[in-house]
């Protein structure tokens, strides 16, 4: 495909002003901006390719508000929609491509996101269809305040002078218990969303993508730190996997009447992680100690999804052999080894022993039996 050509003729639209209002009126216009895009991303020129997204993406936002038809208003919002993801898959592509843009634009195209997000939250509760049916413009949203956050802190670093650098931390440490602006863009987007039961609209995307940054986030703080992450973090996996069920749901979960998402073993490791690691009972402690009966419920939906090739039940019938005495080696057991790849977060070297744990000291023996033999 001759992608550098098509290029340069759809970049002259933008600087013809007399083709460009002519261009305007008709409606090849959308597809023209998505040609324009997607040629520069399939060269591989991920730094103009952001800069004529954004400034499509601004034009776009400009002509869905003005179009008095239906139709166009339709085809705009198609087009905003595709531009957010070629967005998302150039910011996926090169994390450090906003520094592409310079400061007005990245301004400009903070302020495209915000309207189409006002375009979206600005309808009736009873609307059950998001005008552009995109999640990503809070998605890009974080990322954007994300890097000017950290672009802040890095001039302020290069302001100090050495007697205030104690200082300056202790003030730092103090703002880090606090959520930064960008964290709480998302949860202000999550309760936005969830009043429409919006919040798992494709496949939970935006509320996977909040989990992840407040997993990083919780690495290396204290408990007394915790609460307003947990908070966020358990809010969204009952919107995505509803846990914990309805009836033992925690006074901080809200019910947005959402439609659930399918647990799978690649994004059960997270929620494995927060709800089973905390604290890891002994085997001869108290009841108390085990993990509660919600926990139980989800690691049973997580047990069902272990893959076959790390998954012990497959000795099952040779470990039991032997231990009734039918067997006379523990040779006849197959020998497992667990792949990193196919479990990074470990949960089958603790799933069982929690399971067996709560069975055991809950005296369900028929159950304790399959998972302590």
């Amino acid at each position: 495909a001759r992608y550098d050509q098509v290029v340069d003729n759809l970049i002259s639209t933008f600087n013809n002003k007399n083709l460009n209002s002519k261009v305007m009126t008709q409606r090849e216009r959308p597809s023209q901006l998505l040609l324009l895009v997607n040629s520069l991303y399939n060269i591989k020129r991920y730094s103009e390719c952001m800069q004529w997204a954004e400034a499509s993406l601004h034009e776009a936002v400009l002509y869905y508000k003005r179009v008095s038809t239906l139709q166009l208003r339709q085809d705009w919002a198609a087009t905003l929609v595709s531009l957010f993801e070629c967005i998302d898959r150039i910011m996926v592509e090169d994390e450090n491509i906003l520094p592409s843009l310079t400061h007005g634009h990245l301004v400009r195209l903070a302020h495209s996101l915000v309207t189409v997000i006002e375009i979206s939250l600005d309808v009736a509760e009873s609307v059950t269809e998001m005008p552009i049916g995109s999640l990503l413009p809070w998605k890009l949203l974080y990322r954007v305040l994300r890097f000017e956050e950290i672009s802040c802190d890095l001039n302020k670093q290069k302001d100090l002078n050495q007697e205030s650098l104690q200082r300056d931390a202790e003030q730092h440490n103090q703002e880090e218990k606090e959520l930064r602006n960008s964290l709480l863009m998302l949860k202000q987007a999550h309760e936005y969303l969830g009043r429409h039961s919006w919040c798992t609209n494709s496949d939970g995307a935006l509320l996977l993508f909040i989990m992840m940054v407040v997993e990083k986030e919780m690495e290396g703080r204290s408990d007394d730190d915790l609460e307003e992450l947990t908070s966020i973090f358990e809010q969204c996996v009952y919107c995505l996997y509803g846990h914990p069920n309805k009836r033992g749901r925690a006074k901080h979960l809200n019910d947005h009447n959402c439609s659930q998402v399918t647990l799978t073993w690649e994004r059960s490791g997270t929620v494995f992680h927060h709800f089973a690691t905390q604290s890891v009972p002994e085997f001869d402690s108290y009841k108390t100690s085990t993990v509660t009966a919600d926990v139980e419920n989800l690691l049973r939906r997580i047990f069902a999804l272990v893959p076959e090739k790390i998954n012990p039940n497959q000795g099952l019938a040779a470990i039991t052999d032997y231990i009734e005495g039918s067997a006379n080696s523990v040779s006849t057991i197959p020998a497992m080894t667990i792949d990193k790849n196919l479990d990074p977060y470990n949960i089958s070297g603790l799933l069982y022993y929690l399971l067996g744990d709560f069975y055991f000291k809950s005296r369900n023996k028929p159950k304790q039996s399959n998972f302590t033999s």
